[in-house]
């Protein structure tokens, strides 16, 4: 469940980023030293037609707000919020997505700084938390709910 969680919002992310996004990104180059720059220009070409139908904010803020999501439904998924370690990852997803953005914001790292991308980063992290949370509760781990639930009673 956790791949699946981190897998699902990566996929239109990365094809919204390859397919709108300009080809002067860094992404681009990194992309091409992969060997996959043929695979690139197969993906833009493809959805050549859709470019401009998507409003402006998904294409600039999405992309970030799906890879919160992916990163804060993971950690939750994984470890409950509860002990050390979940704690610990919770603040590193923090770092990583939040915290990369406010970096751009006081020139400490290469990029634009975007108040979208924090909004987007910020409710889809939070939505990310509550998935990870309901399918760790839910589908991973109910062994910890029933241990959970027989605490109450008592």
């Amino acid at each position: 469940m956790p791949i699946v969680l981190g897998f699902l919002p990566l996929v239109p992310g990365a094809l919204i980023y390859t397919a709108f996004r300009p080809e002067t990104l860094i992404f681009v180059g990194w992309l091409e030293s992969a060997g996959l720059g043929e695979v690139y220009a197969l993906i833009r070409e493809a959805l050549q037609p859709l470019r401009g139908s998507l409003p402006t904010w998904a294409v600039y803020n999405l992309p970030n707000g799906l890879w919160s999501f992916a990163v804060f439904a993971v950690i939750a998924s994984i470890w409950s919020l509860r002990s050390v370690g979940g704690a610990a990852y919770l603040v590193l997803g923090l770092a990583c997505t939040i915290g990369l953005e406010l970096l751009q914001y006081v020139d400490l790292m290469p990029g634009t700084f975007d108040p979208g991308d924090l909004l987007s980063m910020a409710t889809l992290g939070a939505s990310g938390v509550l998935a990870g949370v309901a399918a760790r509760w839910w589908v991973i781990a109910p062994q910890e709910r029933q241990c959970f639930e027989k605490e109450e009673v008592s």
